[in-house]
């Protein structure tokens, strides 16, 4: 009933509410250990930038319903708007004989998911013809966050390697510094999951980043402190 529903909407470019269908299954959705739900924050007026790990797709996916489930608070996470062929190959999302074919329709499925649930959607190959529209992507995020919104984002920007967490892209420093909120605050949650298991998901301490800092420190503290989970 709820993929009928989904369906519908995307079809007729109807918004909905992701914390709300996910309630209706995150519960049967995965085997998982969550920690630190003590740790999301009071939602009122605070501006929060949620910083979570890319381990790939499909444990991005389930961390994001479930930790959007046991929100106080609608978070708008960034999305790639297309995900490359080259990632389904080398990370085995799909074999041989879907490849093809899931790479061409996959782009259109995350279009209707970004558009249907208010996500934020980030260009993931042609960079350079694409940088527009990530410095849109990006812009979309500073004015939610300057109007006390949650937004979540994944800074490592590509799926990770061996289960090593990337270096950290520099937008969450961009968007702190020009966010410049007393009152924002950073969550760090870090991913992985147990070979062929359990995925566990650690929700860190909320902290207050430094907006007179260097773009560069401010991304290197919320790198080293997700580790540090």
């Amino acid at each position: 009933n709820l993929v009928r529903q989904a369906r519908s909407s995307f079809k007729k470019g109807e918004k909905r509410i992701f914390s709300q269908d996910i309630k209706k299954i995150a519960e049967n959705l995965v085997d998982y250990e969550i920690r630190g739900l003590d740790n999301l924050p009071n939602p009122d007026g605070l501006p929060l930038i949620v910083v979570m790990n890319h381990p790939d797709v499909k444990d991005f996916l389930e961390a994001a319903f479930l930790v959007s489930w046991f929100s106080p608070k609608e978070i708008h996470w960034f999305l790639g708007a297309n995900i490359p062929r080259r990632d389904l190959r080398e990370k085995k999302m799909v074999g041989p004989i879907l490849e093809k074919t899931l790479f061409k329709g996959i782009d259109s499925i995350l279009k209707s998911i970004i558009e249907t649930y208010d996500f934020i959607g980030v260009p993931t190959k042609d960079m350079e013809k694409a940088m527009a529209k990530r410095t849109a992507a990006l812009r979309k995020g500073i004015k939610l966050l300057q109007k006390n919104a949650w937004v979540g984002i994944l800074p490592e920007a590509e799926f990770e390697k061996n289960n090593q967490i990337e270096p950290f892209h520099k937008g969450i420093g961009l968007m702190v510094k020009k966010v410049k909120k007393e009152n924002l605050r950073i969550l760090p949650i870090k991913v992985w999951r147990e070979k062929m298991g359990r995925l566990h998901i650690v929700i860190g301490q909320n902290y207050k980043p430094d907006y007179e800092q260097k773009v560069e420190k401010i991304t290197q503290k919320a790198e080293e402190v997700l580790k540090a989970l």
